[in-house]
């Protein structure tokens, strides 16, 4: 599995490929989707922004979970429940890795879940999930991708990710 500060690395450079900034949570933060991706059918109903690549081979989306009043959200605790999860799911056999950080002034857990594929296996599903500490919620930012997934494609989600911005805060 490729280190996430590797491939947080590698999106810097891709943030070029951004398009126009797509404003969610009531206007409070906002993401910019690189050229040629669209639209999408939402993986749940409760996901925001969805947005698919060309080839279809990439899905974005968004959730915004709610902290309840007077607590604070538990980014460690839910990145586990999360990972742990869609970890089963994808039939991953370990744990996935948690990383500390942040993103735009925000304490953030990030999630990299990609399986080991042999050339000859099948396509299967990876993700990368990111999850931010916001003033009322948990925001989930996720990107699921067939694996082996294109240089391009990686790039254009991990470009995504670092898009995020809040909106009010300036």
């Amino acid at each position: 599995m490729k280190s996430l500060v590797l491939l947080l690395a590698l999106a810097l450079a891709a943030t070029a490929l951004a398009g126009p900034r797509v404003k969610f949570g009531d206007d409070r933060y906002s993401l910019a989707f690189p050229e040629g991706w669209k639209k999408a059918e939402a993986p749940n109903p409760k996901a925001l922004l969805p947005h698919e690549n060309a080839d279809g081979s990439a899905i974005f989306a968004v959730n915004l979970m709610p902290v309840p009043k007077d607590a604070k959200p538990d980014l460690e605790g839910t990145a586990k429940d999360l990972a742990g999860g869609l970890a089963k799911s994808l039939g991953l056999k370990d744990d996935p890795e948690i990383q500390e950080g942040e993103l735009d002034g925000l304490p953030a857990r990030f999630v990299t879940m990609v399986p080991d594929k042999k050339a000859d296996e099948p396509a299967q599903l990876g993700m990368i999930l990111v999850l931010i500490e916001g003033k009322t919620e948990v925001i989930v930012l996720q990107s699921t991708v067939s694996v082996p997934a294109k240089e391009a494609t990686r790039e254009a989600c991990l470009s995504i990710i670092m898009s995020f911005k809040r909106e009010d805060v300036k």
